[in-house]
């Protein structure tokens, strides 16, 4: 987990901590239950000022294989109120 911190901090020294596919990268690996870190997930998913439906998507499944149900709904109606679509 200490060499994901060190990437996702690279990162945005590099000037990619905005870049959606960098960051759906990001919280990809931090829903794996084995080697990522929810808790960190959602920190980064809190810091995303405008998420694309992708990252979403990502941090949606992330906690749905958690069993983080609140979660789930909190970035949902986010998607709602940011006047995003929800994937099928």
């Amino acid at each position: 987990m200490e060499h994901l911190k060190q990437s996702h901090a690279q990162a945005i020294t590099c000037g990619l901590g905005d870049n959606s596919f960098a960051l759906s990268r990001l919280l990809a690996f931090c829903s794996d239950p084995l080697h990522g870190s929810p808790s960190y997930g959602w920190k980064v998913f809190q810091r995303i000022q405008h998420p694309t439906i992708c990252i979403c998507n990502t941090v949606i499944k992330a906690f749905l294989l958690n069993g983080e149900l609140i979660k789930i709904i909190h970035i949902y109606t986010r998607l709602l109120r940011d006047g995003m679509i929800p994937d099928k």
